[in-house]
């Protein structure tokens, strides 16, 4: 479409942004056999926590306070003993790992809207 543009950057400053509607869909991915996919699970969220908290202590190394937060909420997500515990719940039913990343993520997004909070039901662990 012409005048469409791509931002990118951090999503963090206040005020509104209004703009049409772009879907996107998302091609389906599956995870490869792995040989130990409890292990594989523990190590990833264990990274991504590491690496989301280093970027948080390089913001804050910046003065970007604002945008350290988010990140910081997201480090925090990666952590949740209750991520991992589901997705090793699944596991251990039975679950393929994919498949098992999938069914916490919704569990645990159920939780949150099911909660009075309005702000609370608007995080997303992923979709």
């Amino acid at each position: 479409m012409p005048g469409d543009r791509s931002l990118s950057g951090l999503g963090v400053s206040p005020g509104i942004a209004f703009g049409p509607l772009v879907p996107v869909i998302l091609a389906s991915s599956s995870i490869p056999p792995l040989d130990d996919p409890a292990q594989a699970v523990r190590d990833a969220l264990t990274t991504a926590e590491q690496e989301l908290n280093d970027l948080v202590a390089s913001l804050r190394e910046q003065g970007r306070d604002e945008g350290a937060e988010v990140l910081a909420a997201q480090s925090l997500m990666a952590a949740d003993p209750m991520l991992l515990d589901g997705i090793l719940e699944q596991l251990g039913a039975g679950a393929e790992l994919d498949d098992a990343i999938t069914a916490t993520l919704r569990t645990l997004q159920a939780m949150l809207e099911g909660l009075g909070d309005p702000y609370k039901k608007t995080i997303r662990y992923a979709e």
